[in-house]
């Protein structure tokens, strides 16, 4: 047993999804003493944090894999021998569980210092090929290949879907021929041959589909992002887009983008508006400096590109995408 912070996050989680569906089932009984679980651990943890936390060389503080005096063997707790770099947990170790709870579990704020500091550890371990390396079971030289959806999710959530982007083209590119992924191998550099985990990882497969549809349809908090992760090299004349009722916490929706000569477009876009949960915001995200209308009527854009849109069963929108998408 070690102690360790994968487990609290994942819990966290796990809370603030049975509090939102007791608010949301009009359960106030249970409502309430999931909340009261959710706030009180939600303060431990942070309390923890401010205690536990170490910092990278360059300062920027980090929640370490371990905290206890169990040592940072990569699998074996009190490891009896002196540790060699190749089975030593490092900073962004294990950091899966904390992802997770930024995103999907919304635990924190994209502008909180917990997200914004683990963020800066991604973007320092990502260098090599394109995904964030020694984040897994094998903690010297190697990279677990769909982790790069898990911190590609924390970006798009964190509005940086540039970086979503990068991660997901350099996921494609650990890809064996067959289009499946191994859970963790070594860098290509390393020459070590170091593997990890099933061949084929399916949870992989999944992870891929996965960031391609939230580039597009993406759930933060009330909020329904389109295209907010649209990649720049998806828009050529006659490529089109499309996603067929994908399920979203508002319900079905679909999404059909067609691009035409010097980055005409139309977008069709189909909600059901009879769902129980419609959204407080809907929002088309489009590369700044874009123009569009809705029914001939200009849509107003802000100056990162984004747009409000009604909810309604149906929209059509037609204009003209401006360079530089995600």
């Amino acid at each position: 047993m070690r102690s360790e912070y994968t487990t609290p996050a994942w819990i966290l989680f796990g809370l603030k999804a049975a509090r939102d569906a007791a608010e949301r089932l009009g359960d106030d009984e249970d409502a309430a003493r999931l909340r009261s679980d959710y706030d009180a651990l939600l303060a431990d943890f942070r309390r923890h944090v401010a205690e536990h936390q170490q910092v990278l060389p360059d300062g920027t503080p980090y929640i370490p894999p371990v905290y206890d005096d169990s040592g940072l063997h990569h699998w074996i707790p009190s490891y009896p021998e002196p540790l060699q770099r190749h089975n030593q947990l490092q900073p962004e170790s294990a950091t899966w569980a904390l992802c997770q709870a930024i995103w999907p579990g919304e635990v924190f704020a994209p502008d909180d210092p917990i997200v914004q500091n683990l963020l800066h550890l991604m973007d320092l371990v990502d260098d090599e090929e394109g995904i964030p390396a020694t984040t897994g079971w094998l903690p010297y030289r190697a990279v677990w290949n769909y982790h790069a959806s898990f911190a590609a999710h924390v970006w798009l959530y964190a509005g940086r879907p540039d970086k979503a982007v990068d991660y997901l083209y350099a996921f494609a590119n650990h890809a064996a021929p067959t289009r499946v992924w191994r859970e963790e191998q070594s860098l290509n550099s390393s020459h070590n041959g170091q593997l990890a985990g099933d061949m084929p990882h399916n949870w992989a497969s999944a992870e891929f589909i996965r960031l391609v549809r939230h580039l597009l349809v993406f759930e933060r908090g009330e909020t329904l992002d389109l295209l907010l992760g649209l990649p720049e090299n998806w828009i050529y004349p006659g490529a089109v887009v499309e996603l067929e009722a994908t399920p979203t916490r508002f319900g079905p929706v679909s999404l059909k983008l067609a691009i035409g000569e010097e980055r005409g477009f139309t977008l069709r876009v189909t909600f059901d508006t009879a769902w129980l949960r419609p959204p407080a915001m809907v929002t088309l995200h489009l590369p700044a400096g874009s123009t569009a209308q809705l029914d001939g009527v200009a849509l107003k854009f802000a100056a990162d590109g984004a747009a409000a849109l009604p909810w309604a069963a149906e929209l059509a929108i037609e204009g003209r995408l401006a360079a530089g998408g995600a």
